[in-house]
């Protein structure tokens, strides 16, 4: 199995100890794959750029050119954009290289999902597992997955009792949205392609100031990502980004993703503002065991100086994700079943208790081989807790007290997500989703269904088996939590289903369930199927929970 230096504790909340929230810094390994890397982005926008800016560079030019060379070209362009009297040479800059314009940098919303690095950072999000968001990155890649699994940006905030809004922080005067509660907080202190595209509109309209302060933290050159030009050092909201950082990792452990931590600059304010408070021999909470994980493919110089401050080295610290089989995607979906099981089993008869201590123990560690409970928990879990709530059988209030009803739960999008754990409520779908799980193990055919093609449901060999949760009341008259399922068949086609069964769910294992609802259950699945092969309810079977 993959070698780690922890199974991060203090993130997932196990045990009984030093429950904190992280903070988390994403840098551009992050993206990888998404978005252009530095040198291939000057690779690629260079000649282009240089010939419409009638500017040049004294930067070799390099069909595969080092990160580096972005940032000393930046530095050049800009020089001379400067000295010609351009009103705002950042975001010419920026559009020379058509940062503000490709869609890729936006990460725009659509049914597709994100990947799962970003989705399970987003779901951990609304989990409260984050103090803070730090995203070194340009792209609104993370943003967008906060987006899918409802997390709203520039919204007002609602009463839900879990986040629905996040506040992108770049500019001075965002910063005052720090303290705002119930708000997931991204900031970007190197600029966001979106305060460039609201530059660009700015600027459209003839409000140059605006535009140039959208766009002045778009930090690109060589100068400013060394050490910052001086007066951006001393600006009050330069101050103000980097004094609550530092406060920040005096008390939260810190996960870094897909970041060289090259910057010199924010190194050199961790050493003189967070590394004192660490190596305090009389701190309080001692610092734990994954106070401190480097998430990248390689220990960089930077990481190693990092984890010097946290009397750490790459053995203690350092999570590698260029192992065979063990991307930054296979980590976080493994960091994402670890946390549910712990949850799934704090909440199961403990008639299942068995079952779910041995698959808690498959995955205390990144398996070798494949498990099937890292799919079921990405694809099937979140699907069903939906579809619970929208059948109003868990019951819920809201901050201001008044009852969650059916239509204040989205399922637009197709990660929507509804927290795991919520304070001081029964939750009886997920005693029923730990029945499903444990049965499935216990069945031995776990790894034989697929969880993501029709998501709601399992599939295998053109049959569709739909878990369907009875208990408390009678059946509803809405099935919109099945969206995502019925969704998928109208995009793969009905002709890959031969047959249809249901198999229903209560949190109580003695719990009889009435052929009358189970007819009911069947007439609505039928109609909001609207396939022809499964128009009535009699074509549709039931199963046994140990038949799966």
């Amino acid at each position: 199995m993959p070698a780690l230096p922890h199974n991060f504790p203090t993130l997932l909340r196990r045990g009984d100890k030093n429950h904190r929230p992280s903070v988390l810094i994403l840098g551009a390994g992050m993206s990888y794959g998404l978005v252009p890397l530095p040198g291939p982005l000057l690779a690629a926008k260079r000649a282009n750029a240089e010939a419409a800016l009638g500017c040049t560079s004294g930067v070799p030019t390099d069909p595969d050119p080092p990160a580096a060379h972005l940032y000393r070209w930046a530095d050049d362009i800009w020089n001379q954009l400067t000295a010609r009297g351009d009103q705002n040479p950042k975001l010419t800059l920026a559009q020379s290289l058509d940062i503000p314009n490709e869609k890729r940098w936006l990460g725009c919303i659509s049914t597709q999902r994100n990947t799962p690095r970003h989705r399970v950072v987003a779901r951990f999000a609304r989990e409260g597992l984050w103090h803070q968001i730090w995203s070194l990155n340009w792209d609104c890649v993370q943003e967008s997955a906060l987006e899918n699994v409802g997390i709203k940006r520039r919204a007002a905030d609602g009463v839900m009792p879990w986040p629905t809004v996040f506040n992108t922080l770049v500019t001075a005067g965002e910063c005052a949205q720090m303290g705002e509660a119930n708000s997931i907080k991204v900031i970007k202190p190197h600029g966001c392609v979106m305060a460039l595209v609201d530059a660009q509109q700015a600027r459209a309209s003839g409000n140059v100031g605006l535009s140039v302060t959208l766009s002045e933290r778009f930090l690109i050159t060589a100068t400013e990502l060394s050490s910052l030009d001086p007066s951006a050092a001393n600006a009050p909201v330069q101050q103000f980004i980097f004094a609550n950082v530092l406060a920040s990792l005096c008390s939260h452990p810190f996960v870094v993703a897909g970041w060289s931590a090259s910057e010199k600059y924010f190194l050199d304010y961790i050493d003189t503002g967070v590394r004192p408070v660490l190596q305090n021999p009389d701190r309080q909470p001692p610092l734990a065991v994954d106070e401190l994980t480097v998430i990248d493919r390689q220990f960089q110089p930077g990481h190693a100086s990092l984890a010097a401050f946290y009397n750490k080295n790459a053995a203690t610290a350092h999570v590698d994700v260029a192992q065979p089989g063990f991307s930054t995607d296979e980590l976080f979906l493994w960091l994402q079943a670890l946390y549910a099981v712990g949850f799934l089993r704090l909440r199961a008869p403990a008639i299942d208790h068995p079952a779910l201590d041995e698959l808690s123990a498959e995955i205390e560690q990144p398996p070798n081989d494949l498990v099937f409970i890292i799919s079921w928990v990405d694809n099937f879990l979140p699907v069903w807790v939906r579809l619970c709530w929208k059948s109003r059988l868990v019951i819920c209030e809201d901050r201001n007290a008044n009852r969650i009803e059916i239509d204040d739960v989205s399922v637009d999008r197709p990660d929507e997500h509804i927290p795991w754990t919520l304070p001081n409520i029964q939750r009886p779908e997920l005693t029923a989703a730990s029945r499903l799980l444990a049965a499935l193990h216990r069945s031995g055919n776990g790894l034989n269904w697929d969880y993501g093609q029709f998501p709601g449901g399992f599939y295998r060999d053109f049959r569709l088996i739909i878990p369907i949760p009875v208990w408390a009341s009678d059946p509803p008259n809405d099935l919109r939590g099945l969206k995502p399922l019925i969704d998928a068949i109208k995009q793969h086609g009905a002709g890959y289903i031969e047959q249809v069964a249901l198999v229903f769910v209560g949190p109580d294992p003695a719990e009889v369930i009435s052929d009358h609802a189970k007819q009911v259950w069947k007439q609505l699945v039928a109609r909001d199927l609207s396939m022809a092969r499964f128009a009535k309810a009699d074509d549709i079977e039931d199963i046994q929970l140990e038949n799966l």
